[in-house]
């Protein structure tokens, strides 16, 4: 189901995105189990300059609600290299909550993506570094130190 190369399925998923964020609820369990469900969904988009930027930073904060932070970060990881800094906004959005710090290589892929858009993207990392600490982790700290001392 989730093959983004599927456009009757993309088509479908658009339109109902917004409705069931209409009805969501995430002040109940069952309504931040939805939004966290809707991570999926993730693998369908595959542009940022619209509105499923502002979708997926809708359910963004409930990603481990239900365990599907991995997918939305695979997700993330993908559009990184077009679209960087919305990509940025969405993954600090995730991170108002505890967030696990896997998948490796999409956390990776994403600071690489950030940090080669110069010191706004550097500052930007920085920052998603700093909220990872801030909820006690520190693998993403210093994936992001190696990558900087990589670069230079």
């Amino acid at each position: 189901m989730r093959k983004s190369s599927d456009l009757k399925a993309q088509q479908k998923i658009y339109e109902l995105w917004p409705k069931l964020l209409e009805l969501l609820g995430t002040n109940t369990k069952e309504g931040r189990q939805l939004a966290s469900g809707l991570c999926h969904w993730a693998a369908y988009i595959t542009d940022l300059n619209s509105e499923p930027v502002s979708w997926l930073l809708e359910v963004a904060p409930y990603a481990q609600e239900n365990h599907n932070a991995y997918i939305l970060l695979e997700s993330l990881a993908r559009l990184s290299d077009k679209f960087p800094f919305k990509v940025g906004e969405v993954w600090e959005k995730m991170l108002t909550n505890r967030l696990d710090d896997y998948p490796d290589e999409a956390i990776k892929t994403m600071f690489e993506n950030l940090i080669s858009e110069g010191s706004d993207g550097k500052r930007v990392a920085k920052n998603i570094a700093s909220l990872y600490l801030a909820h006690g982790s520190s693998r993403p700290n210093e994936w992001l130190t190696e990558i900087l001392i990589n670069t230079k």
